[in-house]
């Protein structure tokens, strides 16, 4: 049973909506940290936006991002 209510799209502010669509377009299966991060807009604009931007514009290889992404998850023990 989760903990914290998924919030959807419809419930976001209009300027947090792009972020989320694109957010759940191309990492479909980590929806559930979107719906999370969306009880408080300000982290959905900006740490989603900031995985989104860095994929736009790679540092790194989107496939390493997503690598720390998972290991960081692991090694805070979510599921």
């Amino acid at each position: 049973m989760a903990r914290v209510r998924d919030v959807e799209i419809d419930e976001v502010p209009d300027d947090a909506k792009p972020v989320y669509a694109r957010f759940v377009s191309e990492y479909g299966p980590y929806q559930n940290q979107l719906k999370v991060f969306a009880h408080r807009p300000i982290a959905l604009r900006h740490v989603m936006g900031m995985l989104l931007e860095m994929s736009d514009n790679p540092i790194l290889d989107k496939r390493y991002l997503e690598i720390a992404i998972v290991t960081v998850s692991e090694i805070n023990k979510c599921e």
